[in-house]
């Protein structure tokens, strides 16, 4: 009997001396050569992992690309794996499960690591997934997904909580946030830019090997912080570049990064971007050379136009756009770059056969030039506070040629000859100091939706619009010439009429003041207007101004 304890003890000993041989075998992860900004972050995901809850715990870390999410996982990991029985880190999930075999590899390595066997093997995936609920079911475990991208590769690797002994952790790191939601995450974590501060020790790091810069480069250093926006990527990579670089090298390499962004990080942020369907592709790219900064609805409205809804919440689950406060789109500088060179290399050397076309340089040289294509789906010009607005003459089949073109925004462009056309895909059209005394004889435009003609010289628009059913937004601020206002009646969808400032409008056509939509009506300094409608019964009107109407003799009956 003393013989059968010994050897029970022996091989209890035996299995101790295992245990403890497999932890100390177990070394941590290799994060980031500097880490800054990492405890703050770090903290708040443990806080997520031990919120509450002592069963099985499933965190999401997302952010776009380059923000630090596998960097913030791994530190995670370090701190806590020795609280588990197994323990397991499977980097970049979603470029090993495209290899060969990858997801069956994937599950392989998920057991050996959290079992610490080397023979398990799996035949395919399905049974894969049965082996890890039935070995893992009992077992504490830490588990980290890094750099997942879809639905397929959860359900293989992380089905569901109970997959996992009580009290284990799950992270997963992506850039979609919807995938998150569909696997249900406990809890989930959106990973802040860098403050100042921070972006400027993380730079100062690879730039110097010090945390701050030196005397001579504070101010260029402060420059390089402002274009990367807080982001962990560019501040590496940029630091890495200007090492031991003069300070002429640092200012050629700053106006470089102005014309064409760092490949490096351009080829990171492009990978969301790739993962995109072609209209949701399209959408970001609008934004992204147009709209950034713009109201969601307006924008919604504008792009919305031929009855597709645009996907904006996509863009935001994927991390390429995040909605202010103030309900206005926001993108990463660096991601707004991104995509404006997309759009770049396109064409890189005609600018007139790219898909859209923003910078004004760009725009005179194709109008001047003729080198219009059907390929231009929107132009919207800018023009820098610094420069005068170009007067610009230009053929008019320039514009017969652009048969997709969506979105014109121009001003100072001066058509020779008689304009007989415009795009009837036009959704968007801008065109301040419009000279032209009226719009093309067969303006039909059945997705216009802004029609905004500010500084113009037409003097009777009622004709031009009447077939403009699906038009909300109609601007004519200005309009020294105008002496009526259109029927309303024909504009069903109109939600506001900009008036401001025309200053020899007489006549308000009656249909003003029964319209169904209209919300916005603006007359300020209309200073001829004598009367309005006996009476205004628009249910849905939030602002009127009459301010500047000096000779208005009677208000109506609201």
């Amino acid at each position: 009997m003393s013989f059968v304890l010994h050897r029970n003890e022996a091989k209890f000993i035996q299995k101790i001396v295992q245990e403890i041989i497999k932890k100390l075998e177990h070394i941590p992860l290799y994060v980031a050569e500097y880490e800054v900004g990492i405890d703050s972050r770090v903290n708040k995901v443990i806080a997520l992992l031990n919120n509450g809850s002592k069963d099985v715990c499933n965190v999401g870390i997302c952010g776009t690309g380059g923000i630090g999410k596998t960097t913030i996982a791994k530190v995670v990991f370090n701190r806590i794996f020795n609280q588990f029985e197994g323990s397991c880190f499977l980097s970049d999930v979603k470029e090993v499960s495209e290899r060969h075999n990858g997801l069956t590899n994937l599950q392989q390595q998920l057991l050996n690591d959290t079992l610490m066997e080397e023979d398990i093997k799996m035949s395919n995936v399905h049974y894969g997934i049965n082996v890890i609920k039935k070995r893992l079911c009992y077992k504490k475990v830490l588990v980290v997904l890094d750099n997942v991208d879809s639905l397929k590769q959860l359900e293989s690797l992380a089905g569901a909580n109970d997959w996992f002994g009580f009290g284990s952790k799950l992270i997963v790191t992506t850039k979609n946030e919807r995938l998150l939601v569909e696997h249900k995450a406990d809890e989930m974590y959106n990973v802040e830019l860098l403050n100042d501060d921070e972006a400027l020790r993380l730079f100062s790091w690879y730039a110097f090997t010090n945390n701050h810069p030196l005397e001579d480069y504070l101010e260029i250093s402060r420059s390089v912080i402002n274009y990367a926006q807080g982001l962990p990527l560019a501040l590496q990579v940029l630091g890495s570049f200007l090492f031991k670089r003069s300070i002429q090298e640092w200012e050629e390499e700053l106006d470089s990064l102005k014309r064409i962004p760092n490949e490096q990080i351009h080829d990171v942020l492009k990978i969301s971007f790739d993962g995109l369907n072609d209209t949701e592709k399209d959408l970001f790219l609008d934004i992204a050379c147009f709209f950034k900064g713009y109201d969601k609805d307006y924008v919604m409205d504008i792009l919305g136009s031929n009855g597709f809804h645009p996907r904006i919440p996509v863009l935001i689950e994927q991390s390429l756009i995040t909605i202010s406060s103030y309900n206005e789109l926001c993108m990463h500088d660096l991601l707004q770059e991104m995509g404006k060179e997309i759009v770049r290399q396109e064409s890189p050397d005609d600018s007139g056969k790219r898909s859209r076309l923003w910078f004004y340089e760009d725009i005179y040289k194709v109008f001047r030039e003729n080198t219009v294509t059907e390929t231009i789906r929107g132009i919207m010009l800018n023009v820098p506070d610094e420069h005068i607005p170009e007067e610009l003459y230009v053929d008019v089949d320039v514009f017969e040629k652009m048969k997709k073109l969506k979105l014109l925004k121009v001003s100072g462009i001066r058509p020779c000859g008689q304009l007989t056309y415009l795009s009837n895909e036009l959704c968007y059209l801008d065109w301040d100091d419009y000279q032209a005394k009226f719009l093309p004889s067969n303006f039909h435009q059945n997705n216009l939706v802004l029609l905004r003609l500010c500084h113009n010289r037409i003097k009777e628009i009622s004709t031009s619009i009447k077939f403009l059913e699906t038009l909300k937004y109609l601007d004519l601020d200005h309009s020294l010439n105008l002496y009526k206002t259109p029927n309303l009646s024909s504009l069903p969808c109109l939600e506001e009429l900009h008036l401001e400032g025309c200053k020899n409008l007489i006549e308000v056509h009656k249909s003003i003041g029964v319209h169904e939509r209209l919300v916005r009506l603006d007359l300020q300094d209309c200073k001829n207007l004598r009367s309005l409608t006996k009476s205004i019964k628009l249910e849905k009107l939030e602002y009127l101004n009459l301010s500047g109407c000096l000779k208005l003799e009677k208000l109506p009956k609201i």
